[in-house]
């Protein structure tokens, strides 16, 4: 602001920003299942990308109550309580101590164990059931996509939902899981869900859906940058495309079937805060820098790719961008992608498709079953770390280092799962997180602190020996990518 009067110097420095937060409705369809597509026009103006959210309501169908069984055990205990009824009717016109008498007596002894093992019948059908926990918000998203002035600026990443959980184990808290209940996390640090336990004794004939309404917040990306001007660099538009019943935790007891289990979002919305008041000095300020200035103008903002390899032992990530500030790495199951997979809520909080299982464990005889993984990535090179992980016990505080700079306030739910224990970093928390940059990433501080790749296509390899028999691994990166805008031509480009 040096270029300005003393006075408008004065005034911009004491002027204050006012936001109103406004509704975004959907330009399609406002409702839809698994694979359906929602965009969105954001409003044009100053707009606060990280105040964005997106709201709908979620409902699963198709759990089994077992009902049909149910009710034909009912109509058949009805005939035998009529049957006692009409029992207990003859045996009154009788004479008490005669022949007949006691021969009706025993026929009503063995009409109640009919009923009573029928009721035994009914109490067993009513414990073979589906029961699925409702899903952290960030699960139901497969992917997403960001255009801006008709150009897609986020790179290519199909499995959003996986990056998203693997960040959120490594990085919150269970304050943060329980303050944000409207994200539903809840079913991330239990084996129940805001409604109620997933393995219960028995379940009532009607119990065939769950429902809730999202508000879903802190998206990965562009959503991380702050500010935004369309009136400089376009028009922002964006497509979530809803996720698979594989992103369900489902449980199956008895004769119990999940076959049938589907999700349906609707009443879909979103919000964000847009600047309606401010200071005309920034307007003058725009005009003024635009008016003089040669070089082009950028806009960072976190920017992420992904890629899962499932064969051998070395994988491979092509990405292109500014930097890679870090890179994630977890070993998926080998049913990661099975609609009806199920869970065991006795070993486990998460879908199979959620259990990142080092194939490692934990022994007190034998200190080798958490060795020879051989974890080392390699970017044009170089090596990181300098010498392969040997270890899977030392990724945790690799993570913990790169996340927090090994903060003692440090929080995550790495050990958080059944037995809360190391076993449970290694059997389904096992996330390496890989930090190239120094301080803060290239996005934040417009400064390419991590690994420049001066916008060329570089590949990451990662050569593992930690995934379960049959498993994958996934890798992703997180970057920071740059839109330009010519202040000469006023055309806008995207810079991966």
């Amino acid at each position: 602001m040096e270029q300005l009067p003393t006075s408008l110097n004065y005034t911009a420095s004491k002027s204050v920003i006012k936001y109103k937060r406004h509704n975004v409705r959907t330009t399609s369809t406002n409702s839809g299942g698994s694979g359906s597509v929602f965009r969105f026009r954001l409003p044009n103006g100053l707009i606060n990308l990280s105040s964005f959210a997106l709201a709908f309501d979620l409902k699963i169908s198709g759990l089994d109550d077992n009902a049909d069984a149910r009710v034909i055990l009912e109509g058949e205990l009805a005939t035998l309580e009529g049957e006692l009824a009409t029992l207990e009717g003859e045996l009154a016109l009788l004479t008490a101590g005669t022949q007949p008498y006691i021969a009706k007596q025993a026929e009503i002894t063995a009409k109640e164990a009919e009923i009573t093992a029928k009721e035994a019948e009914i109490d067993t059908a009513a414990e073979q059931y589906s029961n699925v926990k409702l899903p952290l918000s960030h699960k139901l998203i497969r992917e997403i996509k960001v255009f801006v002035n008709n150009q897609q600026v986020s790179a290519q990443c199909s499995d959003y939902d996986l990056f998203y959980v693997a960040l959120y184990k490594a990085t919150v808290s269970d304050e943060y899981v329980k303050s944000t209940h409207h994200q539903h996390g809840f079913e991330m640090i239990s084996n129940a869900d805001d409604i109620g336990n997933l393995d219960v004794d028995s379940v009532n004939i009607g119990d065939t859906s769950k429902s809730a309404s999202y508000l879903v917040s802190n998206f990965m990306g562009i959503f991380n940058s702050g500010l935004f001007d369309t009136s400089l660099f376009g028009s922002i538009e964006l497509e979530f495309i809803i996720n698979e019943k594989y992103c369900l935790a489902q449980y199956v007891k008895g004769t119990g079937s999940n076959d049938d289990i589907s999700l349906n979002v609707s009443n879909v919305e979103a919000f964000i805060d847009k600047v309606v008041e401010i200071s005309p000095v920034y307007n003058k300020m725009v005009n003024m820098m635009l008016s003089t200035r040669k070089e082009p103008l950028y806009y960072c903002y976190q920017n992420f790719c992904s890629q899962i390899n499932s064969t051998g032992k070395m994988a491979r990530l092509q990405c292109r961008s500014q930097c890679i500030d870090a890179v994630v790495c977890f070993p998926l199951s080998s049913n990661y992608l099975n609609t009806t997979a199920t869970m065991n809520p006795a070993s486990t909080f998460d879908a199979p498709r959620y259990q990142f299982n080092s194939g490692k464990t934990r022994n007190r005889f034998d200190l080798n079953r958490t060795k020879n993984v051989s974890l080392q990535m390699t970017i044009n090179g170089n090596n990181y770390p300098d010498v392969p992980i040997n270890n899977a016990m030392h990724v945790a505080q690799i993570t913990t280092q790169s996340l927090s700079n090994g903060s003692i306030n440090y929080k995550s739910l790495l050990f958080n799962g059944q037995f809360q224990d190391y076993s449970d970093f290694l059997r389904q928390n096992f996330i390496w997180y890989n930090s190239l940059c120094g301080g803060e990433e290239g996005y934040v501080s417009k400064v390419m602190t991590g690994y420049d790749t001066l916008g060329q296509s570089v590949e990451i390899i990662v050569n593992h020996d930690c995934i379960a028999s049959g498993g994958s691994l996934f890798i992703g990166a997180l970057m920071t990518s740059c839109l330009s805008l010519d202040p000469v031509s006023k055309t806008m480009t995207v810079i991966e």
